[in-house]
């Protein structure tokens, strides 16, 4: 089975992602490289000007708001660098199961769950690694 698991900043997902990597072919895309036990990463690149724009916009109230209604949002910026990357497309067409494990990754997740429902093969889609491993276990038929 591959589990594709959408991480783009990486926190706190290591035991996770060693827990699922025990069941399954692991792929983490996350916007830099980090090194998994038992899983490969794909790096779909270092967030640009839109990124240190969006951090701009951060620091106040109404900045927060129009960063999730404009093109800086997060998960708008994560989700285009995935949909670029021709090494995550690779990962994603091949996945049995797509994980997005934060907020900025449930869109991109979304996105391609969508994109591989209308060419006709859909793939299961779950947030957080918990609900990955429980899906894995599920759809390996070892429930």
């Amino acid at each position: 089975m591959r589990v594709v698991v959408f991480a783009p900043t990486i926190q706190s997902i290591g035991d996770g992602v060693s827990a699922l990597a025990d069941a399954a072919e692991v792929t983490v895309l996350s916007f830099a490289p980090a090194p998994w036990e038992g899983a490969r990463s794909v790096a779909v690149g270092a967030p640009g000007i839109r990124s240190r724009l969006s951090d701009l916009a951060r620091r106040t109230p109404l900045g927060r708001v129009l960063r999730r209604l404009t093109p800086l949002d997060p998960g708008a910026i994560f989700a285009q660098r995935v949909r670029r990357s021709p090494e995550a497309q690779a990962a994603i067409t091949a996945a049995d199961l797509l994980v997005s494990t934060e907020r900025d990754a449930q869109f991109s997740a979304w996105r391609e769950a969508r994109r591989r429902a209308r060419q006709g093969v859909p793939v299961a889609a779950v947030t957080g690694l918990p609900a990955a491993g429980v899906a894995v276990r599920r759809l390996s038929g070892d429930s």
